[in-house]
Parts: C-alpha cells; sequence; structure tokens
C-alpha cells in the first residue's frame, strides 16, 4: 500500500515463492540382537533392534540391508523392505555381516535397489543424487559355523555335586576349544570343557565315560578361573 499510494519509492515481489520443505532423514542405529550367531542346518537368523530411533520425514520408508561386512565396498547381500522391514535375515553361510537402517524416499528406491554395494548407497546420497540416510557403520554380527557347548570356558563351567552316588552329567565336546592351559602329564590336548565342583568330602571320585575315539584327559585344579592352581595328582589321562 505505501508503496501504490506513492508514500514511498521501492519495489516488493508480492507473488514471492512457495516455502520449500527441506527433509531430514536420519537412519539412526542399530544393536545386534546376539553374536555370534550358529548355523544350525546350514541357516542362521541374524537381527538388530533399535539403538536410536530413526527419523522419517512424511512419506518416507525404512529398509534394512544386510552387507557383507569382509567385503571393502560392503557388498550388499540382502534387503528387507517395506511396508513389512523387519532387521532380521536368514543366511547360510558364515561369516561377517552388518545389518544397516536405510531411511530412503520411495521415488528414489529404483536408484537405490540398482546399487550393489552399501558404499555406492552412500555415495548418491553424500552427492546429492538421492534424499536419503543410511547408517553406515551398521551394526556387525559374526556367523560361525558351529558354537561350543555353554562350559568351553572356565567362566561357564558346569556345576556338579558331590553326593553318595554317582549322578552321570551328559556333555559334549563337539565345537569345543582349547583353554590355553599347559599340558598335563605329558598329554597332548586340544579341546576342553570345563565343570566345578564344591567338595563336601576329603575325597571325591570323578569318571569320564568317554566315547572311543575320545582320548580323555581329566585335570583338577582349585580357586578361582584366571588363578587356578592344579591339586597333586590331580591330572590323569586314562589311556597313558
Amino acid at each position: 500500500t505505501l508503496i501504490g499510494t506513492g508514500a514511498i519509492c521501492a519495489s516488493l515481489d508480492v507473488a514471492g515463492t512457495g516455502l520449500i520443505t527441506v527433509n531430514a532423514p536420519d537412519a539412526g542405529t542399530l544393536t545386534a540382537d546376539a553374536t555370534p550367531v550358529c548355523l544350525t542346518g546350514g541357516t542362521a537368523t541374524i537381527s538388530a533392534t533399535e539403538g536410536t530411533a530413526p527419523t522419517v520425514p512424511a512419506g518416507y520408508e525404512v529398509a534394512y540391508v544386510l552387507t557383507d561386512g569382509d567385503s571393502p565396498n560392503l557388498d550388499i547381500v540382502d534387503v528387507v523392505l517395506p511396508p513389512a522391514a523387519v532387521a532380521s535375515f536368514d543366511v547360510t553361510a558364515e561369516g561377517n555381516y552388518i545389518i544397516h537402517t536405510l531411511v530412503f524416499d520411495p521415488a528414489d528406491g529404483a536408484t537405490i535397489l540398482g546399487e550393489t554395494t552399501g558404499v555406492g548407497v552412500a555415495t548418491l546420497i553424500g552427492t546429492g543424487a538421492i534424499c536419503a540416510s543410511l547408517d553406515v557403520a551398521g551394526t556387525g554380527l559374526i556367523v560361525v559355523e558351529s558354537c561350543g557347548p555353554a562350559n568351553d570356558e572356565c567362566a561357564g563351567a558346569e556345576v556338579l555335586t558331590q553326593g553318595a552316588t554317582c549322578s552321570p552329567t551328559a556333555g559334549t565336546l563337539e565345537a569345543a576349544t582349547t583353554g590355553g592351559l599347559t599340558t598335563c602329564t605329558g598329554s597332548t590336548f586340544d579341546d576342553d570343557v570345563w565343570y566345578a565342583f564344591v567338595a563336601t568330602a576329603n575325597s571325591a571320585i570323578v569318571s569320564v565315560d568317554a566315547s572311543d575315539d575320545i582320548d580323555a584327559v581329566v585335570e583338577v585344579f582349585e580357586g578361582a578361573c584366571g588363578s587356578l592352581t592344579q591339586l597333586a595328582d590331580g591330572c590323569i589321562d586314562a589311556r597313558r
């Protein structure tokens, strides 16, 4: 009005331009539900849970990307797309994997799916080719061929109860690892499992009923894990 009435000499672009909405997606973070995970029957399910929730602008969606953690460019192994996207994958090979969160505009879906590596997707985002957010670091998970028994290490020793009669306890050495102890009585051992008991008498009998292909050695210690002391005559190789 000031301009129109001649009160001032000026010019105003009355029409101007409409407001531009700037989307700011953020992928958040993930935490592995379990690692390592064992292959069972040739398959393992690996999954993750939100650590920091993603920021998902209106019209955007969330997908989860599984990459090969051993590949320098994060080769894409699998993608879980909406609407039922969950951070869970079934794999059939051991190795290192990474699960990433991706927040993206569905209009860019074909462009994203055209990439074969996580680095490729991150490059699209970094160059401004697409508006999206990828949690590049993701959460790492390890898949192994088989897992050792629960009592593979001293800290997980299975507790036995000393009694007046023998109470058999089943066990296995399958996938067990060595505890790194010095061999006893000249025996050479590679895999070991751990058991613990509180002595309620001055003597105790420990019997091992092993399969024919196992040379079972019993080694007895006292003390706590990390500061064990072998008892006198506490190492017996049944086949020596």
